[in-house]
């Protein structure tokens, strides 16, 4: 293979979809079996699970590779936002999808950079630092205009997220971009990884929701505070560290069986930015003609 056609396959969009859901399926297990175990990082969302593989022999390189992998996953996202991907259309559902894909590419680089900076020492994991950037951005919020009002907004998006996760684990919609020769345990671990998200969803949401209502970023919280806050309800506990597990195995199995169109994202990049220049000059040389 030529070094041109290996860097065609490195830009290709279903090789960087299977490596990002092959290195979300792994952060997910982790934190699902940290969530078990009950230890050090139990509680400290995907920055725990960064931590867990910082402290093991040679993890540095582990998770240089995870970060990688998150980076490849919010690359696809992206991609699926931009160039709709995965189908969704332009009528207002498809809109709404491509928005929200676009907020997990943007979730999914954030991740990527904390897993390279604890990777390389430059930062220190601990559940306040996880919850912190929550409370950050619900603080930044507030500081705004109506900034109570924008806050509550994100908390409605996670609710949001809740019932469309709850809706399409029902109806098997988190099956509709697998292969037909799926195993059937693809679809239920799927089915209860989604609820373990749409619980999760629910109780950032409402922690955002309380943040504005009381006009206080201490409220908020991220995945570790969620986890946190259930401790004490032993069921429901273990059963979200089960559904954690199972949402990052059904990750792993989508980087096997997802259909992911083979687009060249560079290429694809390039024409829809030649298009868009195109429409631009085109509306500069109708105003001079004006």
């Amino acid at each position: 293979m030529t070094a041109e056609a290996a860097i065609h396959e490195l830009t290709r969009l279903d090789v960087i979809a299977r490596v990002g859901m092959a290195a979300r399926g792994i952060v997910y297990v982790i934190i699902g079996y940290l969530v078990f175990d009950s230890g050090r990082h139990a509680d400290e969302g995907q920055t725990g699970a960064f931590a867990a593989l910082a402290e093991v022999p040679m993890g540095w390189i582990l998770l240089v590779l995870v970060a990688a992998g998150l980076f490849a996953y919010a690359v696809y996202r992206l991609a699926t936002a931009l160039f709709d991907a995965d189908r969704n259309g332009t009528d207002a559902m498809g809109i709404i999808n491509r928005i929200g894909h676009a907020g997990v590419a943007l979730t999914y680089f954030v991740l990527s950079y904390l897993a390279a900076e604890i990777a390389m020492g430059l930062r220190h994991v601990g559940q306040e630092s996880e919850d912190g950037t929550s409370r950050m951005l619900a603080e930044q919020l507030l500081d705004m205009p109506l900034g109570p009002i924008l806050l509550g907004l994100v908390g409605i998006g996670f609710l949001v997220s809740l019932v469309l996760n709850v809706k399409n684990a029902l109806l098997g919609k988190h099956m509709k971009h697998c292969a037909a020769n799926a195993p059937g345990f693809v679809a239920q671990a799927g089915r209860f990884g989604m609820f373990t998200q749409a619980a999760i969803a629910g109780m950032i949401g409402w922690s955002m929701l309380r943040a504005a209502w009381f006009e206080s970023s201490r409220q908020a919280v991220g995945m570790g505070g969620a986890i946190e806050g259930i401790r004490s309800q032993a069921l429901l506990y273990n059963a979200i560290a089960f559904g954690l597990m199972l949402f990052g195995a059904f990750s792993l199995m989508q980087a096997r069986w997802r259909i992911v169109p083979k687009i060249d994202v560079v290429e694809e990049a390039k024409d829809k930015a030649g298009a868009a220049k195109e429409k631009i000059d085109a509306v500069r040389e109708e105003a001079k003609a004006g």
